[in-house]
C-alpha cells in the first residue's frame, strides 16, 4: 500500500472506518471516560481507520490513522480511552494540537508531551497511553504497530 501522510482522505478511502461517540467512550471497568456526558453523547468522539494485511499486505503490522475531533465534553477535552498492550508503536502526528499521555504503571511514572503536527512519539511495549485534543482543528495521529488481540486481528479488517 502506498499513501501520501499529507492527504489523509486517499489513506481514509481505502480503509475501513470505524466512529467511536462520545457515549461509547468506556474503560476498562465499563465506565464513560468522561465525568458528564450529557448533552454530548451522540456527538463523533473520533474515526479509526485501520489497515491490516488486506490493504497492506503486512502479516505483523497495522498503519493505522485516528482522527480525534475538537472539542470538550463538559469541560474535558476530547480524548481516546487511553490503554496499554505488549505491543510498541510509533505514533506520528499529521495536524492538530494536543497532549500524548503515557503512564508507566510498573514504575509510577507519567510523562505528558504536547504533540503537534510532525511531532514523532515512540511508545514502549506496556506503557499506558492516551491522546488528547487541546486544539481546535481535528487531531489526525498516524501510528504502526504489532497486531494483538482486539486490534488488527478481526475477520473484516
Amino acid at each position: 500500500m502506498k499513501f501520501n501522510l499529507n492527504n489523509t482522505d486517499e489513506f481514509k478511502e481505502k480503509v475501513p472506518r470505524r466512529v467511536k461517540r462520545v457515549r461509547e467512550m468506556l474503560d476498562k471497568q465499563g465506565r464513560n471516560i468522561y465525568h458528564d456526558i450529557t448533552g454530548h453523547e451522540d456527538e463523533v468522539n473520533y474515526e479509526l481507520y485501520d489497515a491490516g494485511k488486506e490493504q497492506t499486505g503486512l502479516e505483523r503490522h497495522v498503519v493505522s490513522l485516528t482522527v480525534l475531533f475538537p472539542g470538550e465534553v463538559n469541560g474535558q477535552f476530547k480524548m481516546t480511552t487511553g490503554h496499554s498492550h505488549p505491543q510498541e508503536e510509533v505514533y506520528q502526528f499529521l495536524s492538530g494540537e494536543g497532549q500524548l499521555i503515557l503512564k508507566d504503571e510498573n514504575l509510577g511514572k507519567e510523562e505528558i508531551h504536547n504533540v503537534s503536527a510532525g511531532t514523532v512519539v515512540t511508545i514502549p511495549s506496556g506503557v499506558w497511553h492516551r491522546v488528547v485534543n487541546t486544539g481546535d482543528e481535528q487531531l489526525k495521529v498516524f501510528c504502526i504497530f504489532e497486531t494483538y488481540e482486539g486490534r488488527g486481528i478481526w475477520k473484516n479488517i
